[in-house]
């Protein structure tokens, strides 16, 4: 049937509406996927960050982290009363951070320097001599982001996994790394944690819950460079600044 002038318009005007309609139908299903996805990202990244920081909240609470603690506290009490007041006062400092963490998923990369010093103030006065931190960032990198708790949960693993002793010192280096930019600008920044690698004899095998929530923070915010090494002399991890 040959339609006449009345008809070709009436057909032109509805076959544009179905293509309309259609269109519509098709992105709005694309974007209602698309947010779907994005929501189960960010839970998936909410749920890991409040994993992590239950972890480290729970492995510092522990008795035996607690015990060592006052047992330190005890002997600076009567040994070195200046020392011991210190010790509480960054002691405070750890369990603050700690307790503040699971209000963000991302945090500042000067804070988390801070909170390392911290921590790691607790385990020089524990380990004495056995143990060294080196920390070489540029101030560049301040501003910039880190995965929550990113740093603790790798000194922490430095700490468990090898021999602490003044004969047997463990060295541990977190610095910065980034490519050169004309504008001065940082471009691929990082920061760079290092250790010895002196591991313990009898040591239960490592399920490496701490590096693989890492990788998976990384992998859901979508950051490339997360990157574990290990060598006969040093254990080395990146860590990407978003």
């Amino acid at each position: 049937l040959v339609p006449n002038k009345n008809h070709f318009f009436g057909l032109l005007i509805l076959s544009a509406m179905s293509v309309l309609i259609i269109a519509t139908l098709y992105e709005g299903i694309t974007y209602f996927g698309k947010w779907k996805d994005a929501l189960t990202e960010t839970e998936q990244l909410e749920k890991l960050s409040l994993e992590t920081q239950f972890q480290s909240l729970q492995s510092q609470l522990n008795p035996h982290f607690l015990f060592n603690s006052l047992n330190v506290l005890s002997s600076l009490i009567a040994e070195n009363p200046r020392r011991a007041e210190d010790f509480v006062d960054e002691l405070s400092n750890v369990y603050r951070y700690l307790l503040r963490s699971n209000e963000r998923e991302l945090v500042g990369v000067a804070d988390e320097l801070r909170f390392i010093r911290s921590f790691f103030h607790l385990l020089e006065t524990r380990h004495d001599a056995g143990i060294s931190l080196k920390i070489e960032v540029a101030p560049e990198v301040f501003d910039k982001k880190l995965p929550t708790l990113a740093l603790q949960i790798l000194v922490e693993n430095a700490v468990k996994h090898n021999v602490i002793s003044p004969g047997s010192p463990l060295n541990i280096e977190i610095f910065s790394q980034a490519t050169p930019s004309p504008n001065g600008e940082c471009n691929d920044c990082r920061i760079v944690v290092r250790n010895n690698l002196q591991r313990k004899n009898a040591l239960r095998t490592s399920n490496r819950v701490g590096l693989e929530n890492l990788a998976q923070r990384y992998e859901l915010l979508g950051q490339p460079g997360f990157e574990v090494r290990e060598s006969e002399r040093d254990f080395v991890v990146t860590l990407p600044i978003l």
